[in-house]
């Protein structure tokens, strides 16, 4: 799990300069869509408090610079919540699932920012 958010920040970064350049050949309106839904279920776990304008392209590129900027806090804070100590012993689902619930967005986001990066024909 340790490789996922590096993972997600180069493939991310990758898709916001793609999109930041207006390199939109190829690239589906529902790969957007669930990317922008990612980011703002990531940023739920991460509460920065960022205003999203609801505009698919300028929100994606806008959290990948704020996500850029405060890398190695995030980092940790995603390692923590994978890493963490449960409140309830061996059987706490609540911190079980809520990093796998963490481990599904992170994915996501490497998935739909590499159909980006390299469209589906």
């Amino acid at each position: 799990m340790e490789a996922l958010f590096p993972a997600m920040m180069q493939t991310l970064t990758e898709a916001s300069k793609k999109l930041d350049n207006g390199e939109l050949d190829n690239v589906r309106m529902d790969t957007l869509n669930f990317l922008h839904a990612r980011i703002l279920q990531l940023n739920g776990v991460l509460k920065f408090e960022h205003d999203f304008t609801n505009r698919l392209i300028p929100d994606i590129i806008d959290y990948a610079y704020l996500l850029q900027e405060n890398e190695q806090a995030c980092k940790e804070f995603i390692e923590f919540q994978f890493y963490r100590p449960t409140m309830f012993g061996e059987e706490d689902a609540y911190t079980k699932y809520e990093a796998l619930f963490l481990q599904e967005v992170i994915q996501g986001i490497i998935d739909n920012s590499n159909d980006i990066i390299h469209p589906p024909a």
